[in-house]
């Protein structure tokens, strides 16, 4: 696959469970996610993921971010 092809190919649904997987790692390293309490949080951002129909260089970009915010923030 060409870079071009990544910007427009719809990511799949193991791709954007991923990236929610990384959203969720980030969230509770920066404590905006407690653990203990009922999430309410997670499954919006699962229905905003599946509206948002991403692509493969979006999910690419957004766990780019998740990965800068975890070496960032001491505790993860």
């Amino acid at each position: 696959m060409q870079p071009a092809q990544a910007e427009t190919v719809a990511a799949t649904a193991g791709e954007v469970d991923g990236l929610l997987a990384h959203v969720e790692q980030a969230l509770l390293a920066l404590e905006v996610l407690d653990p203990q309490a009922p999430r309410k949080l997670m499954p919006r951002l699962q229905r905003l993921a599946s509206r948002a129909e991403l692509t493969r260089e979006e999910v690419q970009i957004l766990r780019g971010v998740c990965t800068a915010i975890l070496r960032k923030v001491p505790s993860a």
